[in-house]
Parts: C-alpha cells; structure tokens; sequence
C-alpha cells in the first residue's frame, strides 16, 4: 500500500527531528543491515575438508580396534575418535568474518553499558519521562 503525500511529509519531518535529536541514533538506523544470507552457507571446500577428517578418524578408529586389546590400540582409538570429532565440527562450524575487529569493538560497548540495547532503551525512558515532566 502506497503512502500519501500527507503521509511522506510527516515522515520526513520525523526523520529531521530524530537526525537533530540523536544523531547516533539516526546513523545507526540508516546504515544498511549486515547481509547475513552470505554467511549463512558453508564454503563448500570446508565442509569437504571436514567430512574427509571425519571419514579419516573412523577409518583410524576401527583400525585401533582391530588391533585387539593394549594400550596402543587405545591410544590410536582415542586419537581416531578425536579426529572425527574435529573434522566434524570443522565442517559444520562457520568461518570467522573478516571484519572481527569491529565487531570485537561494538561487542566491547554492549558488554561495558555504553550503547547497545540496553542504553537505548534507558534514553527513550528518559525522554518520556522528561516529556510527562513538561506537561
């Protein structure tokens, strides 16, 4: 649904007055969203490599069980299992994104009380607050 011209202009006047009452707030809301679709698949070439640890660690594994019953065998069991587990979870864990240190900054702030959420919402309560003082 199509909004009308009455519609749009008070859009616009609520945009200016939030860009003049909290510019960080206006530029937060404004910069584009992280593009998650991408992150979401798996590089095809690290789940190849995962599955062919895994496969490598079972194939290790029954290996040491075939060998009988001494601590060798146990060793090599333990390490083929070990393996496996690590090349699952090779292929199933999601590659670290190339812009960590900014996003080790903002989870910095979050964690430290200044930004985020939690002082959003404090800001927006002081403003009412101070708005129900004034009438």
């Amino acid at each position: 649904m199509a909004l009308t011209e009455y519609e749009k202009k008070i859009l616009e006047q609520m945009e200016a007055s939030l860009r003049e009452e909290d510019p960080a707030l206006a530029s937060q809301m404004s910069a584009p969203a992280p593009d998650d679709k991408g992150s979401a698949r798996r590089a095809p070439r690290r789940l190849a490599t995962g599955i062919a640890g895994a496969f490598l660690g079972m194939v290790v594994l029954v290996v040491a069980v075939s060998l009988g019953y001494s601590v060798l065998s146990i060793v090599i069991g333990v390490a083929g299992f070990a393996l496996t587990v690590a090349g699952i979870l090779y292929a199933l864990a999601r590659p670290s994104r190339r812009g960590s240190a900014a996003a080790d900054g903002a989870a910095s702030r979050k964690k430290s009380g200044r930004g985020g959420w939690d002082s959003f919402i404090q800001d927006q309560e002081r403003r009412w607050d101070d708005r129900k003082g004034d009438d």
